[in-house]
């Protein structure tokens, strides 16, 4: 797995926000999907499930997605989302991305 150290500015005022789970639509989906030229062949990993839709779409694609949540409560809810959906090549993980 190659490691790509982006910069990323959230301004202060920002990061004191309340926020809960949020989807990545679709539409910016495929312009990830395009962007980084994931395929049937890709191992993808993500650092917050969620509700587990990025995870769902990646796995669509993907031949295996790692997924990581911090939150029990949000780790719960994508279990039992990726479940319904009959999805078998997520790997959830109940802890950070990190380790």
């Amino acid at each position: 797995v190659q490691q790509m150290d982006i910069p990323m500015h959230i301004p202060p005022d920002l990061k004191k926000m309340r926020r809960g789970a949020a989807v990545v639509l679709p539409k910016d989906f495929g312009a990830v999907a395009a962007y980084t030229g994931i395929g049937r062949e890709s191992v993808a990993a993500e650092g917050g499930t969620g509700t587990g839709f990025m995870a769902a779409q990646l796995a669509r694609v993907c031949k295996k997605v790692y997924s990581y949540e911090v939150r029990e409560e949000h780790f719960s809810t994508a279990k039992s989302n990726l479940e319904k959906l009959g999805i078998r090549n997520v790997e959830l993980t109940l802890g950070p991305i990190e380790e």
